[in-house]
């Protein structure tokens, strides 16, 4: 078990030094110089004030020694300088983040209890129309468009109804509202993996015997069912975590809250490397954070993935809903 969680910790590494690696390349093969995109006014290629600015900013230095440079700081802790207004960029990011906090973390809660009462609906009325009903819903909720929905809540909630402050992150309503919005196209995939792996865990066996003996749904369910679908369920949300990161972004630009979306947003229009490069890293290392906290989750619920073989039990007892109760 140890040697598995040591080797996922060495493959989250590897990815973020290959993110690092990938957005550097990418920022600086742009036919952009953003000294001058940003400093236009006050420094002109060649000026006095444009070799202070680059020799600031590291710019001067051949490709490879920026790489090096930047990687080192990076292990650091150091992210680099704003461009805008010269404060750290891992202080930009910790300044905007606790709004984007709250915005993600409660659409993340809505998502899985929508996600949890169509599951519990469906396993209740197993065999009737409301399966079919619960699991027509996600591919339509999936395939609404996060801007979509949140222009609909603004236009009636807050210019019909008056709920709340159409624009802005002032109070609760309008906290709510953003997340609503954004938990209804989150919330399709986690409902369609819980949904399907409640299928897989009613069609065994055991559920049959267990019924015969006279046990209820909810106690075959609470006793049984949950351990059975945890793992596929924990693992579609931490893929779904991606998802919302980036849809985090287009939700703040919407309801004009600000946070890390309007950061990035500002960062991109005006040429704002460092920021750029730091809220991509930034989101990287929570994305594989999360990964590696589910591949923990997975350890600890089902014993036979801390066998030796650990790896390829996991990837054989996902599917099998109905031997995780064994």
């Amino acid at each position: 078990m140890i040697r598995y969680i040591l080797s996922r910790i060495a493959q989250s590494i590897l990815v973020i030094f290959l993110t690092y690696t990938f957005v550097f390349v990418l920022l600086n093969v742009l036919p952009s110089d953003p000294i001058s995109l940003r400093f236009s006014e006050i420094a002109t290629p060649g000026s006095e004030d444009y070799e202070r600015l680059s020799s600031y900013y590291g710019y001067d230095q051949p490709l490879w020694v920026q790489y090096f440079t930047q990687l080192g700081q990076l292990v650091l802790g150091n992210l680099g300088y704003s461009l805008e207004n010269g404060a750290p960029v891992l202080e930009r990011i910790t300044g905007a983040l606790p709004s984007t906090i709250a915005l993600t973390g409660l659409t993340l809660v809505i998502a899985v209890i929508a996600a949890l009462l169509a599951g519990l609906l469906a396993f209740s009325r197993w065999g009737t129309w409301v399966v079919t009903l619960v699991r027509s819903i996600p591919p339509i909720t999936s395939a609404l468009p996060v801007y979509w929905t949140g222009i609909v809540f603004i236009q009636v909630g807050s210019y019909q109804l008056g709920l709340f402050a159409a624009l802005g992150t002032d109070g609760f309503p309008a906290l709510l509202a953003a997340s609503i919005s954004l938990a209804i196209p989150i919330s399709a995939a986690i409902t369609q993996a819980f949904v399907s792996s409640i299928g897989e865990f009613v069609s065994s066996p055991f559920v049959e015997v267990a019924t015969a003996r006279g046990a209820s749904n909810l106690d075959i369910f609470t006793r049984y069912g949950i351990r059975a679908v945890a793992i596929p369920t924990l693992t579609v949300i931490a893929i779904t975590f991606g998802t919302l990161m980036t849809s985090t972004i287009v939700t703040e630009t919407v309801f004009a809250r600000s946070g890390v979306g309007s950061l990035v947003q500002r960062a991109v229009l005006s040429q704002d490397i460092p920021v750029v490069q730091g809220i991509v890293l930034f989101a990287a290392v929570l994305f594989i954070t999360v990964n590696l906290l589910v591949d923990l989750a997975a350890l600890a619920i089902d014993p036979r993935l801390r066998a030796p073989a650990g790896r390829r039990a996991r990837k054989a007892a996902v599917p099998t809903v109905a031997e995780a109760i064994a």
